[in-house]
């Protein structure tokens, strides 16, 4: 074992943490049963190399040779780093991470093993991976789940490894299913804010939805599903894929939301894929600050469900949070009670904002103006329509799923303050040989919702402008856009809506 110049995987461990190192006559701080409760990275080693890939490790021997180390490192398709707090005091550990991620340049998959101190957070080590979603490895317990999250990222970024398909364990089938799924944003959790994966914390210590997951699982011995233990690519469509197969396969979501929630992207795609696609159970739950999540699309979503939201900003201390537990735990027991295998099976009647092949649709063109015209094809490797122009430009006929929207009018609850919507804005007249001329539409985000008469009307502003290359100088141009009605906006799709209907179409 060592350092091998050539190598599909790189992994980074210190000696301290293997139970096997230790029993060889390595000198490690913990005791043989803290060690055995935790993962031993030689543990990951082996399963990888079943896998038929090549793994170089190096384990803070300082008779390595530097040179072969960073020549193994270079030569590595991805580096994984398994962290303890052991590893990062270790000098050489913090070289090999710094060298491998800032100037190798490498895939780095961090995975967490140790007795479960979390003091690394604070140092050099824990700030290279500030942001990152890492694999949790320290209950030996969870080996084969955790092991199979690594193994689908390690496939995705060397490409598989064994000629078997690479099934070194049980668990490699993806997606094993959960009770709750977890949506929150990061800004409103405590522990992200001490991770420094956050710039500021919108919340508190006792309504922080990580340590809430913890303790649903200690508890009530839950199933919880949470991204930084779940996600394993940190590749755009990826994520988008995991995370989706991640509500697919939970029978509830407890969505943890705040005004950060209702305004990140993420999340509300997360929230909408949940409740208006898959149709889930869902346990709202207020966290942040304040309550101006109220008139968002979130917030419609919510008051249209007849969910009567769980407030925590009152929870001040450990008290508060265990009674506001128990009544989470209830309401939640009470939703997987009357999940059934049948309808967790049946996918009649999912409701998605895709669009489809042959669908009219608003499109984007060039420099942020849209016009009509109609899907031809999908191009899944670039998360992109193929179109034809109603007029019959033949230019601009490829873009992307989040500029294009089925010309269709949207739902109340698809329509709040902070929606991205597509608005009509003047007309364009034919040029010869090109187009015939039409109606223009643009991107905007809506401002203010009112009640007129009994009927929504919704004003907004534009979300593009003559910094950003938008022509802005035809006849009828206004910033804003006054009292349009549901009927005239358009919503484009989210990722999951996409993907989801892509793997119903081609599986």
């Amino acid at each position: 074992e060592g350092v091998d110049s050539e190598c599909d995987i790189y992994i980074s461990y210190n000696k301290n943490d293997s139970l096997l190192g230790k029993l060889g006559g390595g000198e490690s701080p913990f005791t043989e049963e803290e060690l055995s409760s935790t993962t031993d990275p030689k543990m990951i080693k082996e399963e990888l190399e079943k896998m038929g890939y090549k793994v170089s490790t190096s384990h803070d021997d300082i008779t390595v040779n530097l040179d072969k180390t960073v020549a193994s490192i270079k030569s590595c398709k991805v580096f994984v780093s398994c962290i303890s707090t052991e590893y990062a005091n270790s000098n050489h550990h913090r070289m090999e991470i710094q060298y491998a991620k800032n100037s190798a340049r490498k895939p780095l998959i961090p995975v967490i093993v140790g007795t479960g101190d979390r003091t690394w957070m604070s140092t050099v080590v824990g700030m290279l991976i500030a942001g990152e979603l890492y694999i949790d490895f320290t209950r030996i317990s969870k080996f084969e789940e955790k092991f199979g999250a690594l193994s689908r990222e390690v496939d995705t970024l060397a490409g598989s490894g064994g000629s078997n398909g690479g099934k070194p364990v049980a668990e490699r089938r993806p997606n094993p299913e959960k009770d709750v799924f977890i949506s929150y944003c990061w800004s409103n959790s405590y522990l992200a804010a001490e991770c420094h994966q956050v710039p500021a914390l919108s919340g508190a210590k006792f309504n922080d939805p990580r340590q809430i997951k913890t303790l649903l699982e200690e508890r009530y011995g839950l199933r919880v599903w949470l991204d930084i233990e779940q996600l394993t690519s940190g590749q755009q469509i990826g994520m988008f894929e995991q995370i989706s197969d991640g509500l697919v396969n939970s029978k509830c979501v407890c969505a943890f939301i705040s005004t950060e929630y209702a305004h990140s992207i993420n999340c509300k795609m997360e929230f909408q894929f949940a409740v208006k696609s898959l149709r889930k159970p869902f346990l709202p739950i207020v966290v942040g600050r304040d309550n101006d999540w109220v008139s968002s699309v979130i917030g419609a979503l919510v008051v249209g469900s007849g969910h009567e939201p769980r407030d925590l900003l009152g929870c001040e201390s450990q008290a508060d949070l265990d009674r506001e537990l128990d009544e989470i735990y209830n309401q939640i027991k009470g939703h997987l009670e009357q999940v059934s295998e049948a309808d967790e099976a049946d996918e009649v009647g999912l409701k998605s904002r895709a669009p489809q092949i042959g669908d009219h649709v608003i499109s984007h063109h060039f420099k942020h103006s849209y016009f009509t015209a109609t899907i031809v094809r999908f191009i899944k490797e670039e998360m992109s329509y193929e179109i034809e122009w109603d007029d019959g430009d033949p230019t601009g006929r490829v873009q992307k799923y989040d500029m294009v929207a089925v010309n269709l009018e949207p739902d109340d609850d698809d329509l709040g303050v902070g929606q991205r919507v597509f608005f009509p804005q003047g007309s364009y007249g034919a040029t010869e040989g090109n187009n015939t001329g039409g109606r223009r539409y643009h991107e905007g985000i809506i401002d203010n919702v009112e009640d007129v008469d009994g009927r929504k009307v919704y004003s907004g502003h534009h979300l593009r402008g003559d910094d950003d290359g938008k022509w802005v100088t035809y006849r009828q141009y206004n910033y804003r856009f006054h009292d349009l009605s549901k009927v005239q906006l358009r919503v484009a799709p989210n990722a999951m809506d996409v993907l989801m209907d892509t793997k119903k179409l081609h599986g």
